[in-house]
């Protein structure tokens, strides 16, 4: 790989990283809305929700979605 295309692989990445990051931010906040409104019973819920789709999300690559990140989100949620 050339200096240039590896340049231009790190502007990709850290691109995607950046979205990845604001996606976080804006779950988060709406966890934690959904925490202030429904409490822990309504967080937990969500929460379900959200470990059961990961379990359902295919890939061609067998990725799976992080669900100790999942996890941690909502823990956080309580938090904030």
């Amino acid at each position: 790989m050339s200096p240039g295309e590896e340049r231009k692989l790190i502007e990709v990445v850290n691109s995607h990283a950046a979205d990845i990051q604001a996606l976080q931010a804006v779950i988060l906040g709406l966890a934690a809305q959904l925490y202030s409104e429904q409490g822990e019973s309504g967080l937990d819920y969500a929460k379900e929700k959200a470990i059961a789709a990961a379990n359902n999300v295919g890939s061609p690559f067998g990725i799976r979605p992080n669900r100790n990140l999942i996890n941690n989100l909502f823990e956080v949620a309580k938090k904030s």
